[in-house]
């Protein structure tokens, strides 16, 4: 049997980055999941016309997405020009 050593703890989620902000939303009972067509607080940005077009055309419009990401605070510009989103999420986890 190997033994695991956990030293830390971390979360990306559709309700925070970081594991205060993401307890604090899920104790609140907050939702990460939200229409992705609609525009947020914040977020007027994210989707140009095209893009709001092909997603409302999709069978779902609701996702849960992580908002306010910023890779270049977690790992340089090199190593993210190589990695998707989803392969940066990976990274942070580990």
């Amino acid at each position: 049997m190997r033994r695991v050593v956990v030293t830390g703890l971390g979360v990306v989620s559709p309700l925070g980055i970081g594991v205060g902000k993401f307890w604090g939303a899920l104790i609140k009972g907050e939702s990460g999941i939200r229409s992705v067509i609609q525009e947020s607080e914040g977020e007027s940005q994210r989707w140009d016309q095209e893009e709001r077009k092909r997603l409302a055309s999709l069978p779902s419009t609701i996702a849960g997405i992580v908002s306010n990401f910023d890779p270049s605070l977690y790992m340089t510009p090199k190593v993210f020009f190589f990695f998707n989103f989803v392969l940066c999420f990976l990274f942070l986890k580990n």
